[in-house]
């Protein structure tokens, strides 16, 4: 084997066994969260995202001894995801964005979809319809209930039971319920 081969190979291998020590320890300075490991550093740029009111993965950057080799932009599935509080006569347009706030991060923490198209609150009447079974379900006394529906496309690597790999999924349901003082507590979703 040429000597110039054996070079790559080695350093393919300390590059390699680098990448798989991570994460060793998670701190956080400046808006990042930075992964130490081996010869490597990863960086998970945060951005603050106004229309979510949290703070976002952007990008990562990976550095070796200090130098940055790249940077890989972080795919947010819902970045561009149209919410639809519609009308309410019981809450507030503040309490359905809180709700809606708590659906979008719990899919957006999902790998197996790659977008979320849209979030829509099903009204006034089917959330009260909904509020004895958010009851049963938490085990509490909730005094409020909210439903929303949503639209959704799979990745190519969903590998859930649940989704099929690149398909759209539509009125996939919601359920939120809270107590009299409480926050929003999502309870189930899927399809009804």
């Amino acid at each position: 084997m040429k000597k110039s081969v054996k070079i790559i190979i080695i350093i393919a291998a300390v590059l390699i066994s680098g990448i798989m020590l991570f994460p060793v320890k998670d701190l956080v300075a400046d808006g990042a969260t930075t992964y130490y490991g081996s010869i490597f550093d990863i960086y998970n740029i945060k951005d603050y995202d106004p229309i979510y009111d949290e703070t976002l993965p952007k990008y990562i950057s990976f550095e070796l001894f200090g130098k940055e080799l790249f940077q890989i932009e972080k795919k947010n599935n819902i970045a561009r995801t149209e919410v639809d509080l519609g009308e309410s006569d019981v809450l507030s347009q503040d309490s359905l964005q809180s709700a809606a706030s708590v659906v979008l991060c719990e899919i957006g923490g999902w790998d197996s979809v790659k977008k979320v198209y849209d979030v829509t609150y099903c009204g006034d009447e089917i959330s009260a319809d909904n509020l004895d079974y958010c009851i049963m379900l938490g085990e509490k006394d909730y005094t409020q209930c909210a439903v929303f529906k949503s639209s959704f496309l799979t990745a190519n690597s969903a590998r859930c039971g649940t989704f099929n790999p690149n398909s759209r999924y539509d009125d996939w349901m919601w359920y939120l319920a809270k107590t009299e003082n409480g926050e929003w507590e999502l309870l189930t979703w899927g399809y009804a």
